[in-house]
């Protein structure tokens, strides 16, 4: 195999992806992009939620 000066051989290993491999992608795509909407949702929300009370408690002189 011949190579030009300052270029790099690429070895692909990769296949065509079948209806099968595509389907099975789908699939996982479609249970996890859901997930990570209400994950990430509340992983903003969670600690604005703590914030907020935590401020309205200290403002109303709230003591338990």
């Amino acid at each position: 195999m011949t190579v030009a000066p300052g270029s790099y051989p690429v070895l692909v290993l990769a296949r065509a992806a079948t209806e099968g491999d595509l389907s099975a992608a789908r699939a996982q795509m479609g249970f996890s992009l859901p997930w990570h909407i209400v994950v990430a949702c509340l992983g903003v929300g969670l600690p604005a939620l703590t914030l907020l009370t935590e401020w309205l408690g200290i403002t109303r002189n709230i003591r338990r």
